[in-house]
């Protein structure tokens, strides 16, 4: 096979389909890029007789933000006698899913994994990723153990969403900012922040005696945010996705997320801005909080909606997961935010914050050098 580089066995060949930029015969893993789909069969033939003419070829993944580029991957590949994944990834659109049908695919290949953004528009499957990166201009899917199938969202938490935004929904008129201060009133309102037995928090450490795996599962559950009223960063965020992204609030949520911290981005259709909230800094560092714990007292805008401005003075928000676009270099008037708050209380949405703490906490000294939990 001439042109082709010997490379390590061990290191993935990362392909476009569309351009089939091969190098590597000797690789034992290829993840493929599927984009645009157009189905040259012959053309598409001789790429698949390249795939066979790998000797060590074990594992094939292919991504793509089409389903029926999985469909048809599924036909074209299935005598090739390997490993084959099928991984969906985020086209960041809202809209109906309920075509995600794991079954829909060939027995040839495995369904691997959705966007979690999706599942509230009718997609059928419990494996999520919440993003992807991209490693040599090919995009690769991102996991989180909020995405796992464990920690998928009961149906119990499903529908206590559906609930509160149904409620919301009673509003007239509710414009992007009031749809998301409503979702951030509600989860500062109820949720107190929790990573474990201790918290490492910016301003000391949070040690919650009543605090148990055994009690509560782990602190990576959407149900843990809506029944416990405790969690962590990734699963507050994915809370708030999941009140925000659906058919019913239709406000354009996703999970972003950088090195030991997830937080939200929000899409103004009408502006074309990318804003980053984050729902748990609202909780955590809200200047306003109950003595001796991580949980908010009253209601604070400082981390919603905001853009590069604000972004530029804190840490922990440089985003690893692709983003359809950069932030707004400005964030949202504060104005605007304090406007959508006087509006809500006058349909009478309290944002009065209940004296109840989930979890009684002893706030210590944090040692130099001990690393915070963002």
């Amino acid at each position: 096979m001439e042109g082709f580089k010997t490379k390590s066995m061990n290191i993935p060949q990362y392909v476009d389909w569309n351009s089939f930029n091969i190098t590597d015969i000797n690789a034992t893993n290829v993840i493929i890029y599927f984009h645009n789909l157009k189905r040259n069969v012959s053309g598409d033939i001789e790429k698949l007789k390249t795939l066979k003419q790998m000797p060590n070829l074990q594992f094939l993944t292919i991504n793509s933000d089409d389903f029926n580029v999985g469909i048809y991957m599924g036909e074209l590949l299935k005598d090739l006698p390997l490993v084959k994944d099928f991984h969906l990834l985020d086209d960041f659109q809202n809209r109906d899913r309920s075509y995600i049908q794991a079954n829909a695919l060939p027995k040839s290949i495995r369904f691997r994994s959705i966007p979690n953004s999706y599942i509230q528009w009718g997609a059928n499957k419990k494996s999520l990723n919440y993003g992807f990166q991209r490693k040599n201009n090919i995009p690769v899917v991102q996991f989180d153990t909020a995405d796992t199938t464990p920690f998928y969202p009961s149906d119990e938490a499903l529908a206590e969403i559906d609930r509160v935004i149904t409620d919301f929904n009673k509003i007239p008129n509710l414009t992007l900012i009031d749809k998301v201060v409503l979702v951030s009133n509600y989860l500062q309102q109820n949720v107190q922040f929790v990573s474990g037995k201790i918290s490492h928090a910016i301003d000391g450490n949070y040690e919650c005696e009543d605090y148990s795996f055994e009690k509560f599962g782990g602190v990576d559950k959407v149900d843990n945010v809506l029944f416990d009223k405790i969690g962590k960063c990734n699963c507050i965020s994915r809370t708030m996705m999941y009140m925000l992204n659906n058919p019913k609030m239709n406000v354009n949520c996703r999970i972003a997320n950088s090195p030991g911290h997830a937080y939200c981005s929000v899409y103004d259709d009408e502006e074309g801005q990318l804003y980053c909230v984050d729902p748990t800094w609202c909780i955590s560092r809200n200047p306003n909080r109950f003595k001796d714990t991580l949980k908010a007292s009253s209601f604070s805008d400082e981390f919603i909606l905001i853009g590069q401005d604000k972004l530029s003075t804190i840490d922990f928000h440089n985003t690893s997961n692709v983003l359809p676009q950069e932030f707004s270099e400005k964030s949202i008037d504060r104005d605007l935010i304090r406007q959508s708050v006087e509006k809500l209380k006058g349909y009478g949405i309290s944002f009065d914050y209940p004296m109840e703490i989930p979890l009684l906490s002893i706030r210590t000294a944090r040692q130099i050098g001990e690393e915070i939990t963002p």
